[in-house]
């Protein structure tokens, strides 16, 4: 994806009214560590599994995404610009 397109896209997601700041802490680092031995993640995934973990603690069923494979069996549906229809959910 191009940065403009990142970057148009990114606007109008933090647009939207739904748009929920959260934030990572030590449970969330364990839980992505899990995540990351129970699933054969590589030291470069184990970010997306704390992105994972976070989102789920918080709620957040569906994580919009431009690498899709990285939160493959990670506990959320999974979506790109291309899958997503910007809803009430973003």
């Amino acid at each position: 994806m191009s940065t403009a397109k990142a970057k148009f896209a990114a606007e109008e997601i933090l647009k939207a009214s739904s748009f929920k700041k959260i934030h990572s802490d030590k449970d969330d680092f364990f839980e992505a560590l899990d995540m990351a031995h129970k699933n054969g993640l590589k030291r470069s995934e184990v970010f997306d599994a704390l992105l994972a973990a976070s989102a789920k603690k918080n709620g957040i069923t569906t994580l919009l995404t431009d690498n899709p494979k990285h939160f493959q069996g990670l506990g959320l549906k999974v979506e790109t610009l291309e899958t997503a229809t910007l809803s009430k959910e973003f």
